[in-house]
């Protein structure tokens, strides 16, 4: 009886330990914060990525290759 409460009191103090001893991972590279604070940073990550689609988009050519027709 004495042997299973020491381990049992054992297990809690382990157990307790290991849930003090976490703590979160550091970011290697912290997320930017958002300039308003009331969106996250990823939408200004979007809107960034969303207007340098739109200026590759605008720098294609348009019509017939000089190639002739395509596929």
């Amino acid at each position: 009886m004495a042997r299973s409460v020491l381990l049992v009191i054992a297990v809690v103090v382990v157990a307790v330990v290991v849930v003090l001893g976490m703590r979160g991972a550091d970011a290697a590279r912290p997320a930017r914060e958002s300039p308003g604070g009331s969106w996250p940073a990823c939408w200004n990550t979007y809107e960034e990525a969303r207007a340098n689609v739109a200026a590759w988009m605008a720098r294609l050519g348009h019509g017939p290759s000089d190639g002739g027709a395509g596929h």
